[in-house]
């Protein structure tokens, strides 16, 4: 679901209040913000490795889109886990995937 799929769903609710719409708009753009920086920084970072590496044109395009995909599977793994502190450790929600 895309984010105007999402703000469409939210304002036809019939069982939200207003502020309660303009609650859950804000989260959902901030939540696609958040994956866009995720996916820009892996970006960056692909760039800045293959220039660091003095890689062609065409492997620093190919390691920043690789970057991209990295920065977003970290940004998933990330939101996927929590802290278990009678565990001591952090696991992955199997509900998210």
């Amino acid at each position: 679901m895309n984010l105007n799929q999402a703000n469409t769903a939210i304002q036809v609710d019939p069982g939200l209040a207003a502020s309660e719409k303009q609650q859950l708009e804000k989260e959902e753009a901030q939540r696609e913000i958040e994956k866009f920086l995720s996916g820009a920084s892996g970006a960056a970072l692909g760039v800045v490795i293959a220039k660091y590496l003095k890689l062609g044109k065409t492997l620093q395009v190919l390691l920043g889109a690789l970057g991209y995909g990295a920065g977003r599977m970290v940004f998933n793994a990330i939101k996927a886990s929590h802290y278990n502190s009678a565990a001591g450790a952090y696991q992955i929600d199997s509900k998210r995937y």
